[in-house]
């Protein structure tokens, strides 16, 4: 619904006024004549939809997004998964998967300069050749696949990172933390206090569970390296992606957690012999 794209790019209309001002304001004094305003790479997605039948549907969906974010180009657009996830009626022998449709929407974005790059995301080894080819021959280049990649959950991501790599396509990983538990920050206060039925956080309960069952000596062997070296869990969860050539997509809901993230990002992690 762009929601988020709106508020973003409210956020960065006030921020530029911000940065303008003290522009302004350094220029009368004389004591800076650099340009502070921050270089800033937005990235957005669009999803494959069933009203979203044509190329042209992809162009709209650019354009709307390039208007709500304030910007003219879009510094990567993606698109979120595959349409073969998308069929309703696959379980009575009909599949329209609309794939090459959107590839070629997001291939007429970026001649028209609506956007500065392409990316996928999910998308399995077989999928990331097939769009490779395809982009390849309408001379765009695809630059990123975003799957979900972290401690807990990496081994069947081998194959399609492995492919990306031989193909130059750079890994983005979301949940690097594990939807969090990684960081220790669930427990069964947590799990107590979180409301059943069919919601987001139920969602994520379960995955939590999920996570918490199968996985704790990885739970425990994160928080044994992170008190060796002096670092959060998070921090040494992040930068474990890192070292295995992922971007961590991390998500921080204020500024602690933001330079918590930034300190995984260098050394300090898991080395080979963890």
């Amino acid at each position: 619904d762009g929601d988020a794209e709106r508020e973003l790019g409210s956020a960065l209309q006030f921020c530029g006024r911000t940065f303008q001002k003290c522009n302004d304001d350094n220029e009368s004094n004389n004591d800076n004549d650099n340009n502070n305003t921050p270089d800033l790479l937005l990235c957005s997605k669009f999803a494959p939809k069933p009203w979203r039948t044509s190329p042209d549907s992809v162009v709209q969906a650019c354009r709307s997004s390039a208007e709500r974010l304030g910007v003219n180009s879009i510094f990567l657009y993606q698109l979120h998964y595959s349409d073969a996830i998308s069929q309703p009626f696959k379980i009575f022998g009909y599949v329209d998967n609309k794939d090459e449709i959107y590839w070629e929407g997001l291939a007429q974005c970026y001649h028209e300069g609506l956007i500065e790059h392409v990316g996928v995301c999910n998308y399995g080894p077989q999928n990331v050749r097939a769009a490779h080819a395809f982009f390849a021959k309408r001379n765009v280049p695809l630059v990123s696949n975003q799957i979900n990649f972290n401690l807990m959950r990496h081994r069947s991501s081998v194959e399609t990172k492995s492919v990306c790599d031989e193909l130059g396509i750079r890994v983005f990983g979301y949940h690097p933390l594990g939807g969090g538990v990684l960081t220790g920050a669930y427990d069964d206060e947590w799990f107590r206090n979180t409301p059943g039925g069919f919601n987001k956080r139920k969602s994520k309960s379960t995955r939590v569970r999920w996570y918490q069952k199968k996985c704790v000596p990885v739970i425990r062997a994160v928080r044994d390296v992170a008190s060796r070296r002096g670092k959060s869990p998070a921090q040494v969860a992040i930068n474990w992606c890192v070292c295995k050539g992922i971007v961590p997509i991390c998500g921080a809901r204020d500024v602690e957690q933001v330079l918590e993230a930034v300190g995984g990002g260098g050394g300090g992690g898991m080395g080979e012999d963890d």
